[in-house]
């Protein structure tokens, strides 16, 4: 089904008065949004920008319990994660993957094998049973080094593994934007809103369109603003608005595939700070780096100090100083918003999330996680139902899977697989659509067969078909070819910058969605600078 940026004219917003208007379109924002309009409120959500395009990005693509959170004590945290993590698996299931952990123990790491052990006791006991939750284990120290021939032996004590879960964040943003939309949500992505009238029952936000600068007042009974690190003016100045909100900024690198069958969980050896590598599209993600930040949120960029550190992290572990800088693909950063802590290092502040109500009927979101966004937009839902006297709409957003979900039982991409083997596509690529694309992923091959030239691969080494660049134009709401290149197909983090895309990206753009050549070369020359400033 395709998804315009927009049901209505924009001058027609003005004649309806919704019940909630959602600022913000990452994560938190596309929940409520979800949550809000199955429980049949009129609900309309905005963003600057395109969906998911900020911190809602760059994440580590994980949804997991935060094992490290157990160490903080912060086990109702770690239990609702968990939770939303299974739960997720159904709603998502063909954009959740299993993913298992392995945490390799030396004579210097922080924590020993006891001590480690007990956690993911807990940690298995926490999650549960269902799909992803598989009980935590020790490793053969001969098959931990047959499978990683790059792993450091010296001091070498012991490996445990365990289980998580990984995602696309920006394609389970997307999906889960476009799942608002057809329960009834309006959607307004690249607008700006500005709250000018918030003291009354009936309050009034300024929305202008980006691109074309119309402006537009709509009426609502709620506000909910999800807007990460971005505040909005009607709140205060990001000074002010920071004594009750700590901004911390996270950098993940893109490294060449190293032949991971796993993820690693490791501690670097001059902080104890956790981080990750973690196998995703045919790349190794490493990452996060969490430090305090001060500065301009439109200023966030990853420093070359941050890209050392996680080499350094990560070579402690390797032989011989396996990855250097040029071996860096890309690098990309985003800021979290956690509440105010005394806390000295970031890692140690709560992700527990908050709802402040800022005004009567004006909520902003604070904290949080990827993984339990659902449930904490719930519970903002249910606030905002109990202000607008609708307590007796109760929440659906459990129940319901994302319209994206394959219907048929069974592997989706073994049945495809047998009904299109005639296209002669590898398993990765057609596992990639499904995992993408759900059900979706069956009209991109029906396509196909009429013609079966656009099936190459867009970069030999990544599973992402040329077809994809046609589906995606025509239904998922793209406006910028930033969109396109780094949210809907992540190539801009995964490749460096390749001119040779750039073109017929840009090119198809411009026939799809009637860009003239001025266009078409904004787009491009925006792109590009974006794309080259990726890599450090």
């Amino acid at each position: 089904m395709a998804l315009n940026r927009s049901s209505q004219k924009f001058a027609q917003l003005a004649e309806q008065t919704y019940d909630l208007c959602i600022i913000g379109g990452g994560i938190y924002g596309a929940w409520a949004a979800r949550d809000a309009a199955l429980r049949g409120l009129s609900v309309i959500l905005i963003d600057r920008g395109d969906w998911g395009g900020a911190t809602s990005q760059s994440s580590s693509k994980l949804l997991h319990g935060g094992l490290r959170y157990l160490e903080q004590f912060e086990f109702g945290l770690v239990r609702k994660s968990l939770l939303e993590r299974e739960l997720l698996s159904k709603l998502a299931s063909h954009l959740v993957k299993p993913l298992r952990f392995m945490v390799p123990l030396y004579d210097d790491s922080r924590l020993g094998p006891f001590r480690l052990r007990l956690g993911l006791k807990l940690y298995d006991g926490l999650s549960g049973h269902g799909k992803i939750a598989s009980p935590s284990l020790k490793l053969n120290e001969g098959d931990v080094f047959k499978s990683h021939l790059w792993l450091r032996r010296e001091g070498f004590r012991a490996a445990l593994e365990y289980s998580d879960a990984q995602t696309d964040d920006a394609r389970l943003v997307f999906q889960v934007v476009g799942a608002a939309m057809v329960a009834g949500a309006e959607l307004r992505s690249y607008t700006e809103a500005t709250i000018t009238h918030a003291v009354e029952e009936l309050k009034r936000v300024e929305l202008q369109d980006v691109l074309t600068h119309e402006t537009v007042h709509v009426k609502c009974r709620s506000i909910l603003m999800t807007t990460g690190p971005w505040l909005d003016a009607q709140v205060g100045r990001q000074a002010k608005a920071r004594e009750k909100s700590r901004l911390t900024k996270g950098v993940h690198l893109i490294m060449p595939d190293c032949g991971l069958n796993r993820a690693l969980t490791l501690m670097a050896p001059e902080d104890g700070r956790v981080f990750f590598m973690i196998p995703w599209y045919k790349r190794t993600l490493l990452g996060t780096t969490d430090s305090d930040y001060q500065g301009e949120v439109s200023d966030c960029k990853t420093t070359q100090a941050e890209v050392d550190y996680l080499l350094r992290a990560c070579n402690a572990f390797m032989q011989a100083d396996y990855w250097k800088r040029e071996d860096v693909i890309s690098t990309f950063c985003g800021l979290r918003v956690l509440q105010a802590s005394d806390s000295e290092h970031p890692s140690q502040a709560s992700r527990e999330w908050s709802l402040p109500e800022i005004r009567p009927g004006v909520f902003r979101s604070v904290g949080g996680k990827l993984t339990s966004a659902r449930q904490d937009a719930v519970t903002a839902v249910s606030e905002i139902c109990a202000v607008l006297g609708k307590q007796e709409l109760k929440s659906l957003s459990h129940e319901v899977d994302l319209p994206s979900v394959p219907e048929a039982s069974g592997d989706y991409a073994e049945l495809l697989n047998r009904e299109f083997g005639a296209l002669n596509l590898d398993d990765e690529v057609i596992d990639n659509l499904v995992y993408r694309y759900g059900k979706a992923a069956r009209g991109i091959l029906l396509d196909l067969q009429d013609s079966p030239e656009r099936a190459q691969r867009i970069c030999e080494e990544l599973p992402f078909i040329e077809a994809e660049f046609d589906y995606i134009l025509n239904n998922e709401m793209v406006v910028r070819l930033e969109d396109l290149l780094r949210r809907r197909l992540p190539l801009m983090i995964l490749m460096r910058y390749c001119e040779s895309v750039l073109n017929k990206s840009a090119e198809k753009a411009a026939q799809i969605l009637g860009w003239d050549q001025a266009r078409m070369e904004l787009e491009m020359a925006h792109v590009k600078e974006q794309w080259q400033c990726t890599t450090p």
